[in-house]
């Protein structure tokens, strides 16, 4: 347990009295896991298919994208689209060369979307400047009629928040009936390197 864990407590306490529920969504396309050998076993290709030797059904799916990485014959092999899944066969949209390999790396963009919950407060914005923020920010030009401030309880987060991530208010499941907003700056307080609050800028979207 981290020797901060009491203001971990403490902030989600103060968020959600404040605050209210919120949902952050992850566009499939950005949301990436990178598995070995010790994940999946050995693999071959040949063909069009990707064999391992145990089950990756529950992993992979069909539209996700793999791509096999820095490490022998697989070295910068490129992305490849899925268009197939069995138990331990994975069909992909390109003809691979014969090989085996016991030590690899997959990256895996799945087309799902991934979400978190938990508390957030929007405030309204007081100075949201590049110039004055010094996290990272998504590309593109922030509208200062359309942003606010936002305060976010890091306790039982799945993900870290980024840049390019969207957000809903008052809700823990994705409506696209409600207000979405873009993050459009984030940062964390994080003392001994786990996450109190995170606190960022956001634009309506």
């Amino acid at each position: 347990m981290t020797v901060y864990q009491a203001q971990i407590d403490k902030a989600e306490e103060l968020i959600k009295a404040k605050g209210q529920p919120i949902i952050i969504k992850r566009p499939g396309n950005d949301v990436q896991q990178t598995y070995t050998e010790q994940d999946f076993g050995s693999v071959s290709a040949s063909g069009s298919i990707f064999s391992f030797s145990s089950d990756v059904s529950s992993y992979i799916s069909i539209g996700d994208t793999i791509e096999f990485r820095e490490i022998d014959s697989f070295a910068n092999r490129g992305a490849f689209e899925v268009t197939d899944v069995s138990t331990t066969d994975v069909t992909v949209d390109a003809s691979l060369e014969t090989a085996t390999e016991d030590t690899y790396f997959l990256d895996l963009s799945t087309t799902d979307d991934e979400t978190t919950i938990g508390y957030g407060v929007p405030l309204p914005p007081k100075s949201v400047t590049r110039q004055n923020f010094d996290q990272a920010f998504q590309s593109g030009t922030l509208q200062i009629s359309k942003a606010k401030d936002v305060i976010i309880a890091a306790k039982n987060l799945t993900m870290s928040p980024r840049p390019g991530d969207r957000m809903q208010f008052g809700t823990t499941t994705w409506n696209n009936s409600l207000p979405i907003w873009d993050i459009f700056g984030i940062g964390t307080i994080d003392p001994d390197g786990t996450p109190i609050i995170w606190q960022g800028i956001i634009q309506r979207g």
